[in-house]
């Protein structure tokens, strides 16, 4: 009884602290229009849901697709009170870095850490340029 007793608290006290790592979750689709790389790993243009935590992982999947990638980011602040939801692109020749994260509705953003992959990209580009995508709220 008293083994039962202590893993219902122990449930309980899981489910009330996940509760708010859910809340604070915050997501945005985008239509990505060229192959692009989060880090190291290389991505098919497409529909994708973008997220990060309260801890400042960012999540990526593709839209209808199974699994996701993960990777640690900075947050950085605004460059106005509130910018409009959108993916920022570091893009060296063809290659494409997923860079920012801005989910709108707050002053805060994140950067995602530059790659070895993206700094060998920069350093034998000719051109280096930024593409923004605009992003929504899922559905």
């Amino acid at each position: 009884m008293k083994s039962l007793k202590l893993m219902i608290a122990v449930v309980s006290a899981f489910l009330i602290l996940l509760v708010p790592a859910v809340a604070q979750t915050v997501a945005v689709q985008a239509t990505i229009p060229f192959n692009f790389s989060v880090g190291t790993q290389a991505m098919a243009a497409g529909d994708y849901r973008v997220s990060f935590d309260r801890w400042g992982h960012l999540w990526i999947s593709q839209v209808g697709a199974a699994g996701a990638i993960t990777t640690l980011t900075n947050s950085i602040g605004g460059e106005s009170q509130y910018p409009p939801p959108k993916l920022v692109f570091h893009r060296y020749g063809e290659r494409y870095f997923l860079s920012e994260v801005w989910t709108g509705g707050t002053s805060r953003g994140n950067q995602l850490m530059v790659s070895s992959t993206e700094r060998e990209s920069a350093r034998a580009a000719k051109v280096a340029s930024t593409t923004v995508v605009a992003t929504r709220l899922p559905k």
